[in-house]
């Protein structure tokens, strides 16, 4: 009976011991404007999120560690992508900057800041 209570109680808390993020950021175009509506997706989970009228974003993330893909889609405009290793006790910060599909010789850009969670 004593295991099972033990069994029951770390199944309820579970989901509090998993690691959690939060990867917040600001997506704007090649001359600073803000790209409302810009898709925010990290693979290997099924979290995404939209920026918002002034581009930015928060895009929590839970029970992900490793290294993962940061997506960032607009309509009209390059794909930006940034490879990301989540790590335990630490908020990742993005700033992505994207350009129109028709500009060749650059690319999209991100880059990522990691800060250490305060407990």
């Amino acid at each position: 009976m004593k295991t099972l209570l033990i069994f029951i109680c770390l199944f309820l808390y579970s989901p509090l011991i998993r690691a959690q993020f939060l990867i917040e950021g600001h997506v704007t175009d090649d001359k600073g404007s803000p790209v409302a509506g810009a898709n925010i997706i990290l693979s290997k989970t099924s979290a995404a999120t939209v920026a918002n009228y002034d581009g930015y974003f928060k895009l929590p993330i839970e029970g992900v560690q490793g290294k993962v893909i940061l997506s960032i889609t607009f309509i009209g405009y390059q794909q930006a992508e940034a490879e990301i290793t989540l790590e335990e006790n630490y908020n990742y910060h993005v700033t992505a900057t994207l350009l129109k599909k028709k500009r060749h010789g650059k690319s999209s850009e991100i880059t990522v800041e990691k800060t250490p969670i305060n407990k």
